[in-house]
């Protein structure tokens, strides 16, 4: 099938991941997946460049989005669609495809306009509710009615929703009163040929038997409640002196877990700050357990499929998604989302019980390698198009109530 997929994702954003693994296993099953980056804002400067000074203009153009950002931040991405619309018109006209996937984002809805004038379906990957955004990007002054009005536009108008979990798929069919039939649960993936249980760890962070080291990968954001993973391991390094922690990823909520650990020192507490991905793999296998302390209850985080699939002992929420990918103290354990104690608790035990390690590890890479690739995710996504397409030739039209809360 050849799909066109968009996206409006910025500069060095990790859903780039998903993106890219996603379109490659899709190619890899035989399918054309021709993926546009969208996003009209200019790319950022690289840490630390050097090179000619700014213009006048572009001086200029800092000092206003420094004091007038938050105002304008709505009003430009919805401004924005018009030019999407031409831009997306002359990408697609070249070589018009059989579906348009998007990456929904809050307030784009060129989208729509778009499929229509190829007569095409519409899928929309959705990734959360609108109150994600609502939430975690407070630097901005939102214009909620807009967004609804942009979440519920687009939903009467796609041919498919793609959603990440059961929850989030409960949410569409609850709040907006979608056919179930029309939306799409596609779990995250593991890229199986470098996440798996025979990657060597990497060579700065050798695995020690007598000394177990405990870690996050990923990106440290509001969500993940960083707060609470420096109140476990401050606990844990009080209460199992021989244990180590590793954190690897950047982001506010360093400063969270460095407060919440200040006698640490790198003997026992690692910030490997941003990394190339190449090095995650084996930065993943240095591990001895994988921590995440909170995500949303909507999320599939990538992070923990690709952890089980290495073959590392996780420890997650208790919540619904993540029940979808694993079965308590089968393939890891899930602990009272929120609760410090817990979170503190479910570590040491797994600290203290190398067998239990190995075994939740092992179980946890046999469900990862069995059913949680990236090829699996296409396989569902492709399959949503399909559907959708099926949907458009017969003038089935997805069924929307009014909402009480838009799309993300």
């Amino acid at each position: 099938m050849h799909i066109a997929y968009l996206h409006y994702l910025y500069g060095r954003d990790t859903a780039l991941h998903h993106v890219r693994q996603f379109s490659e296993a899709a190619q890899a099953l035989g399918h054309r997946i021709d993926v546009h980056a969208m996003n009209l804002a200019p790319p950022p400067t690289s840490d630390g460049a050097s090179g000619p000074p700014p213009s006048l203009k572009l001086r200029l153009r800092r000092q206003l989005k420094k004091r007038f950002s938050r105002y304008l931040h709505d009003p430009k991405e919805f401004l924005w669609n018009w030019r999407y619309i031409r831009k997306e018109k002359a990408l697609l006209a070249q070589d018009p495809p059989e579906a348009l996937l998007v990456r929904s984002q809050g307030l784009g809805i060129s989208c729509v306009p778009v499929a229509r004038h190829f007569d095409i379906p519409l899928v929309l990957e959705i990734n959360a509710p609108m109150s994600e955004v609502l939430e975690y990007l407070d630097q901005y002054r939102h214009m909620v009615r807009l967004r609804k009005w942009a979440g519920t536009y687009k939903l009467r108008r796609a041919q498919g929703l793609v959603v990440v979990s059961q929850a989030l798929k409960d949410y569409y069919v609850g709040t907006y009163g979608l056919d179930p039939e029309h939306v799409t649960v596609a779990h995250n993936g593991a890229d199986l040929e470098i996440f798996h249980p025979g990657v060597e760890p990497d060579p700065k962070f050798p695995h020690d038997p007598e000394r177990p080291r405990i870690g996050y990968v990923g990106s440290f954001q509001k969500w993940h409640a960083l707060d609470l993973m420096g109140s476990m391991i401050a606990d844990v390094a009080e209460q199992r002196p021989h244990t180590r922690f590793l954190m690897v990823g950047s982001g506010a909520g360093v400063e969270d877990i460095r407060a919440a650990t200040p006698a640490l020192g790198e003997d026992r507490l690692v910030f490997t700050g941003r990394v190339e991905h190449a090095r995650v793999p084996g930065l993943v296998a240095a591990l001895d357990i994988g921590i995440l302390a909170e995500a949303a209850d909507y999320q599939c985080p990538l992070k923990v499929i690709e952890w089980m699939a290495a073959g590392i002992a996780v420890v997650a929420p208790d919540h619904g998604p993540l029940r979808e990918l694993i079965e308590h103290d089968v393939h890891g354990v899930l602990f009272k989302a929120g609760d410090t104690e817990a979170l503190a608790r479910a570590v040491i035990e797994l600290v203290d019980d190398p067998e239990r390690r190995r075994r939740l590890g092992a179980a946890a890479a046999e469900r990862a390698h069995r059913s949680m690739s990236w090829q699996d995710n296409a396989r569902t996504v492709v399959g949503a198009c399909r559907a959708a397409a099926e949907r458009l030739r017969s003038g089935t039209s997805p069924r929307v109530s009014s909402p009480s809360e838009g799309s993300a």
